[in-house]
């Protein structure tokens, strides 16, 4: 067992990083060399040299990865096209901090020397360009999934993954009935839902209650339950899904009713960061992404874009006081109705 962990570990690119050890032995050997057989200056201008190739070899394959990015776009828009560059440069400090020193110690040298620097590029330049492909290939790492960049991955990742993954299984195929089972709510309860949607909420802090309201949030309760949905999956046969019906005190006037919902999958982030999985930038980063994708997915599909209302929210206020879910579904409500 501890042999099988282990492996998995490695094979998860959770072990020793080898890829690393041999670049920074090639670094040392590399200095080693130019030390003890060239001066002083044309080692500065032989680093800076390949600190500029270094630097315009990352640019090329980050740009690269923005241009696979953006061709798997669905829908090209002005934001879409965006978030696809703020991931495609999203690189961690250490990456950034090679960057900074690949452009500072080449743009000193060029103010210097910039016919020697110019002419090593001529004379070298292969081997400076070598030098750098070499650098890129160092900073590959082995996963389970094969093989990927270390400088654009630092832990798990699940948020795209659980985005599919709700849509796919549960949201899309509700959608497809959740029209009639709220008609036939109303008929048989005698009220009237203020939004006709199921309300998705997504709080900041990736943790949901068993059920809205019950942490002392006096202004919601529960009026009912919708029939059940009944589908058969996976090899279960009639897999239920069941929805809320929750009522929102609105002052004197006439409360609200609405169906709502927690996603559960940030719980899985929430679940995640408790037992040291993900860490909390970490688990902001994947929530982001799961609200991005899951956007992306219900915003594309007409059913769900219809019928299906998702709330990115804080659910802690400035002064660290958590925030009613009741002031939050009275909000949306009163948005969606046109009244604020």
């Amino acid at each position: 067992m501890a042999n099988g962990a282990r492996s998995e570990r490695l094979d998860a690119g959770m072990g020793p990083a080898r890829p690393h050890a041999f670049f920074v032995s090639l670094v040392i050997i590399f200095a080693l060399v130019l030390i003890f057989t060239k001066p002083s200056k044309e080692i500065g201008v032989q680093v800076a040299a390949t600190a500029m190739t270094v630097l315009l070899v990352m640019a090329g394959r980050q740009c690269c990865y923005l241009l696979c990015e953006l061709q798997r776009l669905r829908v090209k828009s002005a934001s879409g096209m965006l978030n696809a560059a703020v991931e495609c440069f999203r690189l961690p400090r250490t990456s950034w901090l090679v960057i900074v020193t690949c452009f500072v110690l080449s743009f000193l040298t060029v103010h210097e020397h910039p016919n020697e620097l110019l002419d090593t590029l001529k004379r070298q330049g292969h081997v400076h360009f070598l030098v750098a492909f070499v650098t890129m290939l160092c900073v590959w790492r082995r996963t389970q999934f094969g093989w990927t960049l270390a400088t654009t991955s630092s832990g798990p990742a699940p948020g795209d993954g659980l985005a599919y993954s709700v849509f796919f299984t549960y949201y899309r195929p509700l959608s497809l009935t959740l029209q009639e089972r709220m008609t036939q709510y109303e008929q048989d309860n005698d009220v009237v839902l203020a939004v006709k949607k199921l309300i998705v909420l997504m709080p900041r802090s990736c943790y949901i209650e068993p059920e809205l309201g019950v942490g002392g949030d006096e202004d919601i309760e529960v009026a009912n339950h919708m029939d059940e949905l009944k589908i058969s999956r996976a090899g279960t046969r009639e897999r239920k899904y069941t929805n809320t019906v929750y009522k929102i005190r609105n002052g004197d006037d006439r409360p609200y009713y609405c169906v709502a919902e927690g996603t559960s999958q940030l719980l899985t982030l929430n679940d995640m960061r408790e037992c040291g999985e993900l860490t909390v930038e970490q688990e902001r980063a994947q929530m982001s992404k799961f609200c991005d994708k899951l956007r992306d997915l219900v915003n594309t599909n007409a059913a769900c874009r219809s019928r299906i209302l998702l709330v990115e929210y804080d659910d802690m206020s400035e002064d660290g006081r958590p925030v009613p879910v009741s002031s939050i579904l009275r909000n949306v409500i009163r948005k969606e109705l046109g009244l604020t």
